[in-house]
């Protein structure tokens, strides 16, 4: 792909630059031109318009070099697009679609352009959110359900495990068959180099596409990143493909957003932000969901959206913080303390909500949901008063073993199937490790995934265990009669 291709200038008319405030400039001469339009320099370079007054325009540019006072400028009429064909999946672009790394060899047939900005998707053409999103982490999968087409932010201080958390929601999603669109937004190059690799060590590169800025890039390139990754993930949705799209991160779009802002002289918000931020990163987020494919009427297709957002002293009043919450439909807050105590995903059961992912459970496990989401917080009251130096009494030390092994069940199952974790989950609620070590419960999870994995018939006694019951308390008492056959199983 080259500029040239993309962008065709006209001659007949052109415009010379009269100030330069990199990336910014100032130009006078078009007598007409539109707003977002494209325009090409005399040295291949390409500038956006981002506004216009009766006499001369102001434009962002998206060359590292600043260009000229003086320098011509020429009209593509055409808007910001992004290069798509047949090496998209398994490679690296940046935001203004060059390819950076890619392990499609195959010879490119077709190249088709397509517009970064775009409206978001009316509401005729979506459909509720049905189908979860099985992420392979028990505790967004049992408590925290995101659903497929839902919008949850990924929230949380710097170091607390947000990126791990994606990461490997991707690979699981890769393997489940679905597309992955993976927007790395003013990161590293050793990031993005990291990242990289850890989808090619696990061998689902193939299945993802990834899109990158670093902070040495042009501001304009850094702020159009997760525009270019939804335009791609958009595509590959309209190919009949689920997809899921992660935005890391919006801080540092907004931020290097703000920059662009105050340099064009745009009138400074809530802690200097441009009044149209929200606006901004809302459009953007409406564009994913559940819809009807454009092609066939009885499919649907989704767009699962996880933005992440960076927090300090996880501060959930921060302005971008609180404008994205307000925009999902529900947040996984990563909880530094958690974290630094071991805690795998470090997600704050209490100060995490999923608006939409619950009414894609079965009735089993949201009754689970909501008596393992109570007796946490007892486990946690009880838990606060050891630290009064009181006795505890007996059943208050039932309560805070349960809630260790429940504890210890929730951090990293990463990848363990929904109704081995439903499983392992009722065996733990009907105590059956309560006199044993905490390490029991990581010796029957492996056995018994590997059992549920290798052996069909084992994997459909436990489905048949799961479907045939209609409440947990109907699920436990199942359950109970297959006890010696369940500890078998454990070699327990």
């Amino acid at each position: 792909m080259t500029q040239e291709l993309q962008y065709q200038i006209d001659k007949s008319e052109y415009a010379e630059v009269t100030s330069v405030n990199h990336p910014l400039i100032t130009a006078r001469g078009f007598s007409n031109i539109n707003p977002g339009e494209m325009v090409m320099f005399e040295d291949k370079s390409l500038g956006q318009v981002l506004s216009f007054s009766t006499n001369e325009i102001k434009l962002m540019v998206f060359s590292k070099e600043a260009v000229k006072n003086g320098e011509k400028l020429y009209r593509t009429k055409k808007q910001l697009s992004f290069p798509i064909n047949s090496q998209l999946l398994g490679s690296v672009y940046n935001s203004v679609g060059e390819q950076l790394i890619s392990l499609n060899k195959n010879k490119i047939d077709k190249t088709i352009f397509k517009e970064i900005y775009q409206e978001p998707p009316e509401i005729t053409k979506r459909r509720r959110t049905t189908q979860q999103l099985v992420t392979g982490f028990s505790v967004t999968d049992l408590l925290l359900p995101i659903g497929e087409g839902q919008r949850e932010l990924l929230i949380g201080d710097r170091k607390s495990g947000k990126s791990n958390y994606a990461r490997n929601l991707a690979v699981r999603q890769a393997n489940h068959g679905n597309k992955v669109v993976y927007a790395m937004i003013a990161k590293k190059t050793t990031d993005i180099k990291k990242a990289y690799d850890f989808f090619i060590d696990r061998k689902v590169m193939d299945s993802i596409t990834i899109i990158a800025s670093t902070p040495k890039d042009p501001i304009s390139s850094i702020v159009i990143t997760p525009y270019s990754a939804m335009t791609v993930a958009e595509h590959l949705m309209s190919q009949g493909e689920n997809i899921l799209l992660v935005l890391d991160d919006l801080t540092s779009q907004a931020e290097f957003y703000r920059e662009i802002s105050l340099l064009a002289k745009k009138f400074p918000g809530r802690d200097s932000f441009p009044g149209d931020i929200f606006f901004s990163q809302a459009q953007l987020l409406e564009r994913s969901g559940t819809f009807v494919h454009p092609n066939d009427p009885k499919k649907i297709v989704s767009l699962t959206c996880l933005p992440v957002v960076r927090t300090s002293n996880s501060d959930l009043t921060d302005f971008i913080a609180s404008n994205l919450i307000s925009i999902t439909d529900g947040h996984l807050l990563f909880d530094q303390r958690l974290f630094n105590q071991g805690v795998r995903p470090a997600v704050n059961i209490g100060l995490s909500v999923t608006r939409v992912g619950k009414q894609t459970q079965t009735p089993v496990q949201r009754d689970i949901n909501l008596k393992i989401t109570s007796f946490l917080s007892s486990y946690k009251k009880t838990k606060s008063l050891t630290h009064l130096g009181s006795e505890i009494s007996e059943a208050s030390q039932k309560v805070l073993k349960k809630g260790e092994l429940i504890t210890e069940f929730f951090s990293e199952n990463n990848g363990l199937p929904m109704n081995i974790q439903i499983i392992l989950l009722t065996m733990i609620w009907l105590n059956w490790f309560e006199n044993t070590h905490k390490n029991v419960v990581a010796t029957c999870k492996f056995e018994l995934e590997k059992r549920y994995v290798e052996e069909k018939e084992i994997e459909a006694k436990i489905n048949e265990l799961i479907s045939n019951s209609n409440s947990f308390k109907e699920l436990l008492a199942n359950v109970e009669k297959e006890k010696t056959a369940l500890l078998n199983l454990c070699q327990v």
